[in-house]
């Protein structure tokens, strides 16, 4: 695993309520703890992250995780996301998990969930549930970068990258 990863996500479609551009870059502190930043350049905003995993996924639990960020990828919402995760392995290619999550600028709860489909060394999709609409994914993998198409809101063309390093 990498210690670093640099994201940007960019929208391919004009004229919709959601940032042009953002830029996060995430650090791996531990196998178990990440913190990073998320940067929106319309809004000039500067964002703190961060993950903790506080249980692995075995063969019949699954992992939990505790985090904070941006609402991303809700239109709906804005601000902070605080998340308890669970996260499941189903079958070699397909995982699942479910939060919980507190939007502390609008007080109110989500239970945002998605599962992954891994159909080939190089290729994934995604489903994210925001707790409101589905966004898809569509992934091509290489050895330290990633580059994705995914519909945010299911109508809003966005292409994000992200570079391991």
């Amino acid at each position: 695993m990498s210690p670093w990863v640099l994201n940007m996500r960019r929208t391919l479609v004009t004229g919709t309520s959601r940032a042009p551009i953002e830029f996060s870059l995430l650090h791996q502190i531990t196998p178990d703890f990440r913190i990073g930043a998320e940067w929106m350049p319309r809004d000039q905003r500067l964002s703190g992250i961060w993950t903790w995993r506080i249980a692995e996924a075995t063969d019949t639990t699954p992992a939990v995780v505790l985090g904070q960020g941006t609402a991303w990828p809700s239109s709906e919402v804005s601000g902070y996301a605080y998340s308890l995760s669970f996260a499941q392995p189903i079958s070699q290619q397909l995982s699942a998990y479910l939060s919980f999550s507190y939007l502390a600028n609008e007080n109110i709860w989500r239970v945002p969930g998605g599962a992954v489909w891994r159909f080939s060394p190089e290729w994934s999709t995604k489903v994210m549930w925001d707790g409101r609409k589905l966004h898809p994914f569509i992934t091509r993998h290489f050895d330290d970068w990633e580059v994705s198409l995914l519909m945010l809101d299911g109508e809003t063309l966005t292409l994000a990258t992200s570079y391991m390093f």
